[in-house]
């Protein structure tokens, strides 16, 4: 009887103990929890506590287990200022897209590649401001200027002034989709040089021997590329350029409608038997003005988009594409990214291989 009385009192008392803790928690949940309250739990160190937040990878895994078992039970959550005074980090990134691509999550292009960074840097732990140059001129764009981010990716053109503040900060910078003009700014970019030549290649085995080529008014740098590799593969198949088949137009369906007419209407009985164009959507907006004026695709002019988009399989027949690896673009972006941020050495630039999409609009089926 006296055992039992001893035993029943003992669980009482851890009863007791657990109500008492849960109920700690509960008022500590309403009233916001600290690091000092998770170490007074727990038995360890404040610093402990701290260094399990911050640098993990230092604490033993027994104890790590027992604090972040605490943590999650009482509801803690890591204070970001706080954070960021120990580990010097503030766990955000910047993504600024140029002016002419915004909004950036209807573009077929950087819509993917964002997604693709978004994704990458949560894995990685950090959250992404999403601006465009524009907005970054506003006085609130002072914000990430002001060391409230740990690294940023300028996708597309930057603007030379911006990007030299960043790099006078200190701030690690990844340019995506565009080249510096000098060595101290690292990029992400696919072989667009390659890609064109792919195309020109492609068709030309289809047995087209008319080209016609619709730029997109991009950065300067991407149309340039790609134009002087359109020119360049020419050369190499032994066919002539004729500024008359080029047009450079917005990159949107009725400015490559109209730029398809009037090339279809100075060609007059030379009309092209194939076209490339600069991104899909101009491939789109070519492909209804061919169609409107009866000509076949692909039997009497076959096609070619760039950036192998959603686009693609809404356009009848679907549209043959250089794909130029929009996803693994904003992967590789906030890995160097990363490895910048942790000022790993020997950083290299990325150039991604292509790959051309055969679809409809370039072979019948």
């Amino acid at each position: 009887m006296f055992l039992h009385s001893i035993i029943g009192s003992l669980l009482f008392l851890r009863w007791n103990e657990n109500v008492l803790f849960y109920n700690y928690c509960f008022l500590k949940r309403l009233y916001g929890v600290t690091i000092l309250d998770i170490a007074k739990i727990t038995g360890f160190s404040k610093a402990t506590v701290a260094r399990a937040f911050a640098n993990p990878e230092q604490v033993r895994p027994a104890t790590l287990e027992i604090i972040r078992t605490a943590a999650r039970t009482m509801g803690y959550r890591p204070n970001a200022i706080a954070r960021a005074m120990i580990t010097k980090r503030t766990g955000n990134l910047a993504f600024i897209i140029y002016g002419k691509q915004a909004p950036v999550i209807t573009n077929p292009f950087y819509g993917p590649v964002l997604e693709s960074v978004v994704n990458a840097a949560q894995r990685k732990g950090y959250s992404v401001f999403i601006v465009s140059d524009e907005e970054m001129r506003l006085p609130s764009g002072s914000i990430m200027l002001e060391k409230q981010v740990d690294g940023t990716i300028f996708a597309s053109q930057p603007d030379p002034e911006m990007l030299n503040l960043y790099k006078s900060t200190g701030t690690p910078v990844v340019l995506l989709n565009h080249v510096s003009e000098t060595d101290d700014v690292i990029s992400v970019t696919a072989d667009d040089y390659g890609g064109v030549f792919l195309a020109v290649e492609h068709l030309y085995s289809l047995g087209r021997r008319s080209f016609a080529l619709i730029e997109g008014n991009f950065t300067e740098y991407i149309r340039n590329l790609r134009k002087q590799a359109y020119i360049d593969a020419l050369k190499k198949f032994g066919l002539v350029y004729d500024e008359r088949m080029v047009e450079l137009v917005e990159p949107h369906v009725a400015d490559a409608e109209l730029g398809m007419r009037n090339i279809l209407e100075r060609s007059g009985n030379n009309s092209p038997d194939a076209v490339l164009c600069m991104n899909d959507i101009i491939a789109a907006g070519a492909m209804k003005a061919l169609q409107a004026a009866g000509r076949r695709i692909p039997q009497d002019t076959a096609v070619v988009g760039y950036d192998d988009s959603s686009i693609c399989t809404y356009c009848n027949p679907e549209l043959t594409s250089i794909d130029g690896g929009k996803e693994r673009m904003g992967e590789e972006a906030v890995r160097i990214l990363c490895e910048l941020i942790e000022k790993k050495e020997n950083v290299e630039p990325v150039c991604l291989d292509v790959r051309l999409s055969i679809k409809g609009s370039t072979v019948s089926k």
